[in-house]
Formats: C-alpha cells, sequence, structure tokens
C-alpha cells in the first residue's frame, strides 16, 4: 500500500515538474512585432494584422493555435486552427484579415495564442478607425462662363489622415461640357500633404460639373465628389462682329457681294474670316475672304463672290478665334433677290450689237456720201 502511493506521489510530481518547465518555456515567446496595414482604417474598410512572435529560449514550444479576437475589430477567416512548433530562436508571423466595422476610434482586438500546456500567450493589438475623406475645393475659375468659351478650372486635394492614400485621380464627369485633360492622375498623397489639378472647360450650354476624386486606403476605394454649377451667360466682353454697307450686285453668272465689318466688341477678333454657305455656290475670285485680326472697334472692307442660283436670301458665315483659339462661327443672311443673275460676262451684251450695228451704218453712209461727191 505504501508502494503505491509513493508511486503516485512520484508521478505527479513529474507531471507538476514537466507542466512547470513547459510553462517556463513557452514564458520565452513574445510579440518582437505587429503591423496594421493600412495605418488606419476607414468604416467599412479591409486591412491586416500580422503579428511577430518569438521564441527567445532554449526550448522549443508547440502551440496548439492562434486566432484574434475583438468585438468591433472582427478577423474575417480563422486561419491558424493547426498547431505547430517554435524552435528555439525563431520567430513567426501571424496574419488575420480585418474589417473595420465601427465608428471612428480605436479599437484593441486580442491575439491569442495557445500553448500547448502552457497557457496562453494574450497580446492587444491597437487599430485606429478613421472616416475622413479628401477634402476637395475650388481655387480658381473663369470670371465669366461664357457658351463655347473655354474656361480654367483649379482644384485642391488634400490628405487630412494619419496614413497616406494611393491612386489619387480627379476626373470631371457629366454631359454637355468638354474637358481637358478627361482626368488628372495625382498618384499617392502622403499625410497633411495637398496637390493642385487643373482643367480647361468649355461648356455647350448651362450645365453641371461634377468633380469625382478616387483613391485607395490599402486595398479599399473611396471617392469624394465636388457639385459645380456651369451657368453660361452673355459674353458682355468678348468680340462682336457686326456686317453693315452690304452691297449685291450681280456680275457675269455670279454674285458680288461687298461690305463692312466691325468689331463692337471689348476684345480683339483673330483669324477672322468670312465666307458665302456652301450651298451659294461659291466661287472665285473671293471664295473666302480672310480678315485677319480685327482690334476692338476695327473694321475691314470683304468681297464675296457665288452663283446663289435658285436663292432669294444667302447665308454668309464669319468665323474667329478668341486669345484662347476657341473658334467662334455665326450665320447671317443677305437678300439677293433685288438683283436677277446675268448671264456670263463672256456673252456680248445687246446694246453692244445696236452699237456696233450703228456704227456700221454710219461707215457705210460715209462711204455712200463720198463716192457721189466724187
Amino acid at each position: 500500500m505504501r508502494s503505491s502511493l509513493l508511486l503516485v506521489i512520484l508521478l505527479l510530481g513529474a507531471l507538476v515538474a514537466g507542466v512547470s518547465a513547459s510553462e517556463q518555456s513557452a514564458s520565452q515567446v513574445t510579440v518582437s512585432e505587429h503591423r496594421v496595414e493600412p495605418v488606419s482604417l476607414m468604416r467599412g474598410d479591409v486591412g491586416t494584422v500580422a503579428v511577430t512572435v518569438t521564441n527567445t529560449g532554449t526550448e522549443s514550444v508547440a502551440y496548439r493555435w492562434a486566432k484574434l479576437f475583438g468585438t468591433e475589430i472582427r478577423a474575417t477567416a480563422d486561419p491558424y486552427t493547426t498547431g505547430g512548433l517554435l524552435g528555439p530562436g525563431t520567430s513567426k508571423t501571424f496574419t488575420f484579415t480585418v474589417r473595420a466595422d465601427a465608428a471612428d476610434g480605436i479599437y484593441y482586438p486580442v491575439f491569442l495564442l495557445d500553448f500547448r500546456d502552457a497557457g496562453q500567450l494574450r497580446y492587444p493589438i491597437p487599430i485606429r478607425v478613421e472616416s475622413t475623406e479628401l477634402p476637395l475645393s475650388l481655387t480658381a475659375k473663369p470670371t465669366y462662363i461664357v457658351e463655347g468659351k473655354r474656361g480654367d478650372y483649379t482644384l485642391l486635394v488634400g490628405n487630412p489622415r494619419d496614413s497616406a492614400v494611393n491612386g489619387v485621380r480627379v476626373t470631371p464627369t457629366g454631359e454637355g461640357f468638354e474637358a481637358a485633360p478627361s482626368s488628372a492622375f495625382i498618384g499617392t498623397l502622403a499625410p497633411d500633404q495637398s496637390a493642385t489639378v487643373s482643367f480647361n472647360i468649355t461648356p455647350a450650354r448651362s450645365t453641371n460639373v461634377t468633380f469625382v476624386v478616387t483613391y485607395r486606403n490599402g486595398v479599399n476605394e473611396h471617392r469624394t465628389e465636388l457639385a459645380l454649377p456651369l451657368t453660361t451667360e452673355q459674353n458682355l466682353r468678348g468680340a462682336d462682329l457686326i456686317l453693315t454697307n452690304i452691297e449685291v450686285q450681280a456680275a457675269g453668272g455670279y454674285y458680288r457681294l461687298s461690305g463692312d465689318i466691325t468689331n463692337a466688341g471689348l476684345e480683339t477678333a483673330y483669324a477672322v474670316v468670312l465666307r458665302a454657305d456652301a450651298s451659294a455656290g461659291p466661287v472665285p475670285p473671293f471664295e473666302n475672304y480672310v480678315v485677319g485680326t480685327l482690334d476692338p472697334d476695327d473694321f475691314a472692307s470683304f468681297e464675296l463672290t457665288f452663283r446663289g442660283e435658285g436663292l432669294e436670301r444667302v447665308p454668309l458665315i464669319v468665323e474667329f478665334k478668341d486669345d484662347d483659339g476657341t473658334l467662334f462661327t455665326s450665320t447671317t443672311g443677305a437678300d439677293i433677290a433685288a438683283q436677277p443673275l446675268k448671264g456670263p460676262e463672256t456673252e456680248i451684251p445687246l446694246y453692244a450689237y445696236a452699237l456696233v450695228g450703228l456704227l456700221v451704218l454710219g461707215v457705210a453712209a460715209a462711204i455712200v456720201y463720198s463716192w457721189r461727191r466724187a
């Protein structure tokens, strides 16, 4: 009886000694590093938490599983359900994918490493949730928004977050306008940095333009928008070309139209060109008439030639450019119904035949008179 009791005591002592040895070895395993990507998450973002543990002891340590526990910040998967062995002086990294379904703040999900017969290693990981978006502001725009006239728009994008964002791009969206460039790529914006982008926008009518900023926080796509109305108005300062003193004369087989063109606006008109519409059948020598530059209050004379067959009113087209190179086109008309088109100039008119006939008769009369005198 005494020998059996002694054996049990010896076995319990050996077991306690073994457990104590395992716990002592496990106590040498520590968290040597942890990383959170991205550094701060926005609400709804997905990120990763990497925890590196190192066995600083001289004995191998067995573990059964590793997990990350949290309420607001939860791991989306449980990839380390089977155990392993940590050799002396070695490290192992456990990486978890997490989702931030929480309001802004700092949270502490706990990393747990369960040792075989030696308790657990617990380590809280601080994770910041910050949902501040990138602000977008308009810093410059045209004084007047004119239909068909290009305007310069400048925008400022800033990053007030604690971590960098990547793939930052600004794109003007909407209908009823043309934009150049179609988008502007900024790339990475570090914390507390900003970038400026510019667009040339030409509205075809009153409309709205929405500037959209897209960027990534880690692998998560985000966007910020800035809506801006494009309300066009009359260009009170631009060039205003007016045609006056229009005269139409029917020539031999075509019409010759002449007049004056005056710049009644406040800006210079460049590359001024006049022409009759193709339906009027422009002919040489003045199919087009290039006036060139017209300063404010300046004028120039012009001529156009065209056939105008079957027309009572001829469309006249005036084109010019402003100092930005924007082309403006206007159409007016000139009445030609009161000027019947004559035949070609190469045909001899009837009065010429009559004049020649009178001349021949005069010469014949002179000859007959001279014969009678002789």
